[in-house]
């Protein structure tokens, strides 16, 4: 099967039945098991698959946890997977960034190494960052380096990212404040 999908599926054929776009055909080779070709008759069958679904753990932290206009701050980002055996996939991290912070550009690093940058919101604030296939029991490290400018608020600052992917099941909302002074 496809990266974070398992075969057989798991899912009984009266509930595959009732999923729109049939109707399906599922036999014996639908679930991997012995089936019988006739000579002459074309022989089609549906093949089931199950989506795998990881929970992944999300954590951030930040240099600094008071700054001023004008400073720098490195934010890091760590996601875990603690499955044993499945991984996940086209996995993206969705951070916001305060008012007024701003992404230094090229900073962006993906385990020591330059990570790529999908997009940023038309305000700035939204970042997009891909990071690629997240294997079984492993965890992968995002870092990137902000600029406080004039335009931030003066008291606590709170930085969020989630993440998505194929595989992800379930995942925690993480985030890191500073003092901005």
């Amino acid at each position: 099967p496809p990266v974070s999908y398992q075969f057989p599926s798991l899912v009984d054929d009266t509930t595959i039945a009732a999923l729109p776009n049939g109707p399906y055909q599922l036999g014996p080779a639908s679930r991997g098991a012995e089936f019988t070709v006739s000579v002459g008759i074309p022989t089609a069958f549906d093949v089931p698959l199950d989506p795998v679904q990881v929970e992944v753990f999300v954590g951030k932290q930040a240099s600094k946890d008071t700054i001023s206009m004008g400073e720098f701050v490195q934010y890091q980002v760590t996601v875990s997977n603690a499955d044993g055996q499945e991984e996940v996939s086209d996995l993206r991290l969705h951070d916001t960034l305060p008012v007024g912070f701003r992404l230094v550009e090229d900073s962006v690093m993906l385990n020591n190494q330059p990570a790529t940058l999908v997009s940023v919101g038309g305000d700035g604030r939204h970042l997009v960052i891909e990071a690629g296939q997240l294997p079984a029991a492993s965890v992968t490290v995002v870092s990137y380096v902000v600029e406080v400018t004039a335009g931030a608020q003066t008291g606590p600052a709170r930085n969020l990212v989630e993440v998505s992917g194929i595989g992800v099941g379930s995942s925690n909302t993480a985030f890191a404040d500073v003092l901005v002074r």
